[in-house]
């Protein structure tokens, strides 16, 4: 004979996900268990249990910057001061997202997109797109997507405006 037999297992991982629990029953989110341990007791000739993770997609934050940092028609750097604010969008791990609408303006310059990268090097984005399942693989945060409430940052990208400037002499005596 021998003695009741617990068996432990370690706390699921899923990328993206916070682990809540397990539940006796699939698709229940309402778990009833914070660990999946399972007691096996003595004389039990077969024994069968499953247990179901259940899972709460992390949230995050798209923080949007209005980037002083611009480029001049000749491919310089410059720092030129945005105003405005444009609000954080909160989203959710392996969900649908809209980036919010541009709400900076810079004197000189017009709005041309939202990049991951403060140079424009990075992912673009349109203004108030709707990204569907916008996981940022590609970007250095991609792994904070495992710690609830990280903040994201996408930058305003601008461009010069351009004038055109004809001079008109008005002296006939040119011609």
């Amino acid at each position: 004979k021998w003695n009741n037999y617990t068996e432990k297992f370690g706390t699921p991982y899923l990328h993206g996900w916070t682990y809540k629990g397990f539940s006796t029953t699939s698709g229940d989110s309402n778990q009833s268990t914070a660990t999946p341990d399972v007691t096996v007791e003595p004389d039990t000739t077969e024994f069968k249990e499953n247990r179901y993770a259940s899972w709460e997609a992390n949230r995050y934050y798209i923080d949007y910057n209005g980037n002083d940092t611009t480029y001049n028609v000749y491919g310089d750097k410059v720092t030129t001061k945005f105003t405005g604010t444009t609000a954080t969008t909160t989203a959710y791990y392996d969900k649908t997202v809209k980036l919010a609408t541009n709400g900076f303006s810079k004197v000189g310059y017009k709005f041309k997109e939202w990049n991951t990268k403060s140079d424009g090097s990075g992912d673009s984005y349109a203004d108030g797109a709707t990204l569907s399942k916008p996981n940022f693989t590609d970007l250095p945060w991609y792994n904070s997507y495992d710690t609830v409430d990280t903040h994201i940052t996408l930058y305003a990208i601008w461009e010069p405006l351009r004038y055109t400037i004809t001079f008109n002499s008005n002296d006939t005596s040119l011609a």
